[in-house]
């Protein structure tokens, strides 16, 4: 599965029409399957066919300039990702897959302990340290 994340993407009054078009589009036009998940104006889309990534990729950035809204060019990219995503890339040669960054949380491509694929998220340091200094504020003797 290759993900498209756009992020910064679009104002809210827009977020609405930029929903039909990408359903109507995921009807019509893909040869495989697609998924949308968005929160406001930042989502990401998983599709299972290169292909069809590219061509919604293209086609959206076409769409969005007809509202003269643009895609943020640092945080709107394709990878490669999924389960077969490290298999594919070590046949190339390639490292793991890339992690992708979406509300707060880093998206891992990753196996359970049986070897079955998993997604994995990891909370930024900064959260993760919250409850760690919490502790020692309460029982400074018992959290070390």
């Amino acid at each position: 599965m290759l993900a498209f994340i756009a992020q910064g993407a679009t104002p809210v009054n827009h977020v609405y029409a930029l929903d039909l078009w990408a359903v109507r589009w995921r009807q019509r036009e893909t040869t495989g399957d697609m998924i949308i998940v968005r929160y406001a104006d930042d989502f990401i889309v998983g599709f299972q066919h290169e292909s069809d990534a590219q061509r919604f990729l293209n086609e959206m950035r076409e769409r969005l300039r007809e509202f003269t809204v643009s895609l943020h060019p640092e945080k709107t990219r394709l990878i490669e990702f999924g389960r077969f995503a490290a298999g594919r890339r070590k046949r190339r040669g390639l490292g793991k897959p890339e992690t992708f960054n979406f509300l707060g949380f880093t998206f891992i491509c990753g196996k359970t302990r049986a070897g079955k694929f998993q997604i994995k998220r990891k909370t930024p340091d900064c959260i993760e340290a919250r409850p760690k200094r919490h502790l020692r504020q309460i029982a400074p003797h018992h959290s070390r």
